[in-house]
């Protein structure tokens, strides 16, 4: 391979990237499969009651999917072309748009309650009775996991996975060890019952990551470049000169900023800079530094700063293909729930089970997606310059694309043994009710075990 272009397709640059990122992929659906396992032990309407609302409020969250992974590819190209001003413009945008759309959709959440759970979902009268609060509590913390969500998505283009991880597997350590105090020690918030005190641990666990998040983005951001502030106010900030002999220069040549938010006719979102190199050094990756930084020709020198609100506008145009693909995919799982709610509450105890199961291995080779995304983003920005190893930078990126494929075949076929190898010891786990176990026993389980391998490909093509 071409020097100038790093070896980000290798299995160690996979790996180093996939082992944290299925550490933190992990972390919220190895939390909601214990919490699952736990409330087993109150029986099959407190699961099917946590299915219900698990399941509606993940959708509100969920198809919002863009602030993580659309984000997280946005500012890894942003990185590889050192455009400095829309890297702090996309930071601030997800920020904000994050922690709007996440109240409108807590609002939208709280406004449907009695629609979805009298008439959507056929809940018997010893389920409703516990819906209706866990509702309210999970609809609030919607607008923290989607900040959360954004921030992580930020992190991960900043190449900070290892933190991400730290993030997002401390804060489902706290909220396990608080749902554990509340279903197996008696705990209770606000004189609350249980499943609501479980609503709340959540709510403050994610106030408490979002606390952290904010703090390490702000600490990640390459300040010697510009400012949160200044991208809002249109400041564009310094960028280091292309060749040595421009470093004297008083007045650099400028990258019109927030190229990358203009529509895809006009300018798609992987380019790179004009006579740049389009990589981006593995030392460089976390900070944004390289002495070395291109800069675009200067035909395009001192443009003036994209407006915000246009840039805004631009920012949730690029999601829309996203909504649209995430939307799709949470109303299957909205209507396997509403199916399941049909045939009574013991079938939908088992899809609860069940679907746990199914985002536990699909979260987890999701990982692997998560490499790809870091990793291919970064060879993305490079492989349009064929000066400068743009043809290395393609190869490398078709090979970090058919190996982190097979990786999630692998691991899903590796999940779906493991799932056929412990199904009594796994179906005891989640529940003691038979009527429950027969339903998990059957064909259901093998058919989940099953699908694992295609389940651990699609998840990877997605990212």
């Amino acid at each position: 391979m071409d020097d100038s272009v790093p070896e980000y397709s290798s299995w160690a640059s996979i790996l180093g990237v996939a082992a944290p990122a299925v550490i933190q992929s992990l972390a919220a659906p190895l939390t909601s499969t214990l919490q699952t396992a736990w409330l087993g032990l109150y029986g099959s309407p407190a699961l099917a009651a946590y299915a219900a609302v698990n399941t509606s409020a993940t959708f509100a969250l969920k198809i919002f999917v863009f602030f993580g992974d659309g984000v997280s590819a946005k500012v890894g190209n942003l990185v590889g072309q050192k455009d400095w001003h829309g890297l702090f413009i996309t930071v601030l945008l997800s920020l904000l748009w994050s922690a709007s759309l996440g109240t409108a959709a807590a609002c939208v959440l709280l406004l449907l309650k009695p629609l979805v759970i009298h008439h959507v979902l056929d809940l018997e009268p010893r389920v409703l009775a516990v819906v209706a609060a866990y509702w309210t509590v999970r609809a609030a913390a919607v607008p923290l996991a989607m900040t959360n969500m954004a921030c992580t998505g930020v992190l991960q283009g900043l190449h900070r996975v290892t933190l991400c991880a730290a993030l997002n597997t401390g804060q489902a350590v706290a909220e396990s060890c608080l749902s554990a105090a509340v279903l197996l020690g008696g705990v209770r918030f606000l004189g609350a019952g249980a499943l609501v005190s479980m609503g709340w641990a959540s709510l403050l666990t994610q106030a408490a990551q979002l606390v952290a998040c904010l703090t390490a983005v702000h600490a990640a951001l390459p300040h010697q470049h510009g400012s949160l502030r200044g991208a809002w106010a249109g400041e564009t900030g310094p960028r280091q000169p292309l060749l040595e002999e421009e470093a004297g220069e008083d007045e650099p040549a400028l990258r019109p900023p927030c190229a990358d938010f203009l529509p895809a006719s006009t300018a798609p979102l992987l380019v790179s800079d004009a006579g740049g190199s389009g990589t981006l050094p593995p030392d460089a990756a976390a900070d944004g530094t390289d002495a070395h930084a291109s800069a675009p020709s200067p035909a395009n020198h001192q443009q003036p700063p994209t407006a915000p609100a246009s840039a805004s506008r631009a920012f949730l145009d690029d999601g829309v293909n996203m909504l649209l693909r995430s939307i799709t995919l949470q109303a299957t799982f909205f209507a396997a729930l509403v199916a399941a709610s049909r045939l009574g509450t013991a079938a939908l105890a088992a899809h609860s089970v069940v679907a746990q199961l199914w985002m536990l291995s699909a979260y987890a080779v999701d990982g692997f997606a998560a490499a790809g995304i870091v990793l291919g983003s970064r060879l993305a920005g490079a492989a349009d310059d064929s000066d400068q190893g743009g043809d290395a930078a393609l190869k490398s990126l078709r090979r970090l694309i058919r190996r982190c494929c097979m990786a999630g075949t692998a691991f899903g076929a590796a999940t779906g043994a493991t799932y056929l190898l412990f199904r009594r010891p796994l179906i005891r786990l989640f529940t003691g009710d038979a009527e429950v176990a027969a339903l998990l026993g059957g064909s259901t389980w093998t058919l989940v075990a099953a699908m694992q391998p295609c389940n651990g490909l699609v998840f990877v093509l997605d990212g």
